[in-house]
């Protein structure tokens, strides 16, 4: 869920093609592309565009990869964009299968919890600088099920105001929630 967070308030058009033709509504791959515009009274806040690219098809697991070129093309030039390529899928991705793969333990040690809280995250590619002339071209490889998430921003005039009310709410043995009020921050 904490990926969604990174689309923007509107939707952009996609166009996805299949061996050259537009695919259909029954294609397992699919994507959502988004635009973050920040409005001029915050100079924390930057332009943003987030785009997912899944290949899914229900509850269904294959070990079948699908090859996926990735066109961005027009995309602002006069600002200093960076991406970010964040990946989910059931092998890099997994802590169901790592907790198999450690026997199923009922009550994981402390080094056997750490391994499958690793698997909890996508995995995180950058931030890479965005091509100066505005267009990018990404190969993707896509098993069923997985998402991919795009994420490219501008860097803002300044960094965001300071968080405010935070605090730690202990858990268990090393393990801590931290909450925090936002409303100052001012920034996607």
């Amino acid at each position: 869920m904490g990926l969604l967070a990174l689309l923007g308030e509107k939707q952009l058009e996609v166009e996805i093609m299949l061996n050259g033709d537009a695919s259909d509504e029954n294609s397992t791959l699919g994507a959502i592309a988004s635009i973050h515009e920040p409005s001029n009274s915050h100079a924390s806040d930057s332009w943003q565009s987030a785009i997912i690219i899944y290949n899914s098809d229900d509850n269904w697991t294959s070990s079948d990869i699908t090859l996926v070129t990735v066109n961005l093309t027009n995309f602002p030039t006069k600002e200093e964009l960076v991406y970010v390529i964040y990946h989910l899928d059931n092998n890099s991705t997994n802590p169901y299968l790592q907790w198999k793969n450690l026997k199923r333990p009922d009550f994981p040690t402390v080094e056997q919890f750490l391994l499958i809280r690793e698997m909890e995250d996508p995995v995180v590619k950058g931030p890479i600088p965005f091509p100066p002339e505005g267009n990018l071209v990404l190969k993707l490889h896509l098993p069923i099920p997985s998402v991919y998430l795009l994420h490219i921003c501008a860097k803002p005039e300044r960094p965001p105001n300071q968080t405010s009310g935070v605090s730690f709410i202990p858990l268990t043995l090393g393990q801590v929630a931290i909450t925090w009020n936002d409303h100052y921050v001012n920034s996607k």
